[in-house]
């Protein structure tokens, strides 16, 4: 890539995944072997070579306590399916280093933010977050949901939530608002 010029993909995809205190271990590790199996899936890797760019610039995130930084796996350029297997192997071992409140808001405010200042340029930008409860009340100012979903409409960032529906049986209605 030349300085100062992002890398062009088809695709720029945050993976913003819960690690808050109500994911207990093995909910947390459902969520990023899910994340790995679909990166191996055939279908999913055609997908990634099936528009015009022929790849997807991908990051996953971790998110919990609002004012905590989040855990991210940085930027990847998949192309190939060698570089699938590479970032599902890393997902697949991605150590747990969040825990706290529910930061719905931030950890999509930081996915968002994550997107503008990646490197790269695509057509689409989306955010898959996906979680098991609703955000809860932060103790200092923070971005909140409604805020961190005007700032990906601003941004023109997609965002798309998948409800871990364990304890909550209204969260996907939650999700779906």
């Amino acid at each position: 890539a030349c300085p100062g010029r992002a890398e062009v993909a088809d695709l720029e995809l945050v993976l913003a995944v819960d690690a808050s205190g109500s994911v207990d271990e093995s909910e947390y590790r459902l969520q990023l072997q899910g994340i790995a199996a679909g990166f191996r899936d055939s279908a999913v890797r055609e997908a990634i070579r099936s528009g015009p760019e022929k790849r997807i610039a991908v990051n996953l995130l971790t998110w919990a306590e609002p004012q905590a930084p989040k855990t991210e796996t940085g930027w990847y350029l998949l192309a190939r399916d060698d570089d699938a297997e590479r970032f599902a192997r890393l997902v697949e071992s991605l150590p747990r280093t969040q825990n706290g409140a529910t930061g719905l808001g931030e950890g999509i405010a930081a996915a968002v933010r994550s997107i503008g200042a990646n490197g790269y340029e695509a057509r689409r930008r989306v955010v898959d977050v996906s979680g098991d409860g609703e955000e809860t009340p932060a103790r200092e100012y923070v971005l909140r949901l409604p805020e961190a979903r005007m700032m990906a409409e601003a941004n023109d960032v997609v965002v798309n939530g998948l409800a871990i529906q364990n304890e909550a049986p209204s969260l996907a209605g939650y999700y779906r608002d």
